[in-house]
């Protein structure tokens, strides 16, 4: 369907009613006005208003009306108007008003061109209508209504130029494409492109603040050449602390006028621009306006457009709208980003933690016994040595698998069950050659079945019990199994250690209270909207965490 045009059910249904309203009214009026051919005239007429009521109940109830019959009925309605003007007197009918009805449909259907077609059709079937058998009285007449329709037809061609206009606008603010980058100065130039364009704005003014921050920038139109800079805070301050009224001048309704020494001053305090701003950008024509978001406030000014039109208020309005949710998307997303980067460091530190700085604090008190190893047997300390060493290999490989998994790209689904598998035979053998530990586990086997995201929380939670259990329990052997049953994960570490200070089953709720528990896997997982119990006796402690699947896992 043609751009130009703008189809509307509501306005169909409007035309029908006028449409049946003018037919039954004209009926009465062959009462007041009898026709030269009373019985063609009565028959044309009753057979129009039967088409009219007809159409009425249709356009009321039928599921719409296609482009072919709005023309179609367009055309016999002009038909049928030169006819009956014909037969009564076009000079003299009191049915002239039906072509003025004509020019006001095509207002409602087809905008400007539409309008401008039909107005002329009706000029020259009106004027083909009366002139053949006019004399002088008629002809005066004649003239009198043919400059009426012309003026009326003029004025009507207008008002649908107007509001093609504004149709137009308020389609591309609809159709005003969401720039698709991050980057704020690329985001400014593809956001201030449209509104200059609907406007046909030669240069546009804009300044808007966020949080603590203030921005201005300055833009330039030249045909499809569009140019934004950024300029001084101080332009920004004078905008957005001033007067933020939307408001159109133009010409002599100007924003501001030159005083006696052609400085400009304010016409209207309550509806003005900085003088040092217009100063400054030498402002006459401008629209302006002011906007808020969620997270932004600020001013827009469209500056030597076209001449504006009061009426544009509104669509300067929805245009600061739109410039508002666009800076508010750009802020909150680039603060979840922020966010989300300020999280991963976080897990980052916890998982360096529970894993590498454990083996690093291992190997630091290792290395304080071996002078006194050495002297007493040398061989003992060439042992030890090649502990140590062989922790800081393993290490090095979980330094290396917490860079892979930096990089999701680089890691492939195939691998990650084999490199859990591995991290956990790793971690039981890192236990044993620091700290004499027997670990027992069970969960390789369930790490399998989890999502790949899951698995790395699993395995952090058991290398944070595990050191739990050899640096705070004094253990000797630790069990780890894990089951997946009715949506949830369970995870069970077990020790012969000394047990916690406290005595009994707690929940996290009663170990916070009580201040005691496992701090960092109380955190995580809390974190994760899982639940944890520990069991402490003196003949050890058992922790139960669980841990809800993902949906779909």
């Amino acid at each position: 369907m043609h751009e130009q045009w703008i189809p509307q059910s509501r306005a169909e249904r409007l035309i029908a009613t006028g449409r049946s309203v003018l037919a039954i009214g004209s009926l009465g009026a062959l009462f007041f006005e009898p026709a030269p051919i009373p019985r063609l005239t009565y028959a044309l007429l009753g057979a129009y208003t039967f088409y009219a009521l007809a159409f009425l109940t249709w356009s009321l109830l039928g599921p719409g009306i296609e482009r072919n019959v709005t023309i179609a009925t367009h055309v016999l309605d002009l038909a049928v108007f030169g006819v009956i003007n014909y037969l009564i007197g076009a000079a003299v009918s009191p049915f002239f008003v039906y072509f003025v009805f004509s020019i006001v449909c095509a207002i409602l259907r087809f905008g400007r061109r539409g309008t401008m077609l039909t107005a002329l059709t009706a000029l020259v079937v009106f004027i083909g209508t009366a002139l053949p058998g006019n004399n002088g009285v008629e002809m005066n007449r004649f003239i009198i209504r043919g400059a009426y329709l012309v003026v009326v037809a003029s004025l009507l061609v207008y008002l649908a130029d107007y509001l093609q206009r504004i149709h137009a606008d308020l389609a591309r603010i609809a159709r005003w494409p969401r720039p698709a980058t991050d980057d704020h100065e690329r985001l400014i130039t593809e956001m201030l492109r449209e509104p200059a364009s609907i406007f046909e704005a030669g240069r546009v003014l804009f300044a808007y603040e966020h949080l603590a921050s203030r921005y201005a920038f300055f833009a330039t139109r030249e045909g499809d050449d569009f140019r934004v800079q950024r300029v001084s805070r101080d332009v920004a301050n004078l905008l957005l602390d001033g007067d933020r009224a939307t408001f159109v001048r133009s010409g002599s309704f100007a924003a501001v006028t030159p005083g006696e020494h052609r400085t400009p001053i304010a016409v209207l305090p309550a509806r003005s621009i900085p003088p040092e701003v217009v100063a400054a950008y030498k402002i006459e024509d401008v629209v302006a306006t002011s906007f808020n978001g969620d997270y932004v406030r600020g001013r827009l000014l469209l500056l030597d457009g076209r001449p504006p039109l009061l009426e544009e208020v509104n669509l300067a309005r929805i245009a600061g709208a739109v410039i508002a949710s666009r800076l508010d998307h750009h802020h909150a997303a680039d603060q979840l980003q922020r966010g989300a980067v300020a999280e991963e460091r976080v897990r980052v530190a916890r998982d360096l933690h529970d894993s590498v700085l454990q083996s690093l604090t291992g190997i630091a008190l290792q290395l304080r016994t071996i002078p006194r190893v050495m002297l007493r047997d040398p061989d003992e300390a060439k042992l030890r040595l090649g502990e140590i060493e062989q922790v800081i290999v393993t290490a090095q490989k979980e330094l290396r698998w917490f860079i892979e998994e930096l990089h999701p790209a680089r890691r492939r689904e195939d691998s990650e069950a084999a490199a859990i598998t591995e991290r956990i035979a790793s971690m039981s053998q890192r236990f044993e050659k620091q700290w004499g530990l027997d670990v027992e586990s069970d969960v390789a086997p369930v790490m399998e079945l989890l999502p790949v995201p899951m698995r790395h929380e699993i395995y952090t939670l058991v290398s944070e019990a595990v050191a739990n259990a050899a640096k705070h329990a004094s253990a000797k052997s630790v069990h780890v199994a894990a089951s997946v049953d009715q949506g949830e994960v369970r995870i069970e570490v077990t020790d012969d250690g000394k047990g916690f200070p406290f005595r009994g089953c707690f929940g996290v709720a009663e170990l916070t209270q009580m201040k005691q528990g496992p701090a960092a896997l109380k955190e995580r997982v809390t974190s994760l909207g899982g639940s944890l119990f520990v069991d402490s006796s003196d003949h050890g402690s058992r922790i139960e965490i669980y841990l809800p699947l993902p949906e779909g896992a």
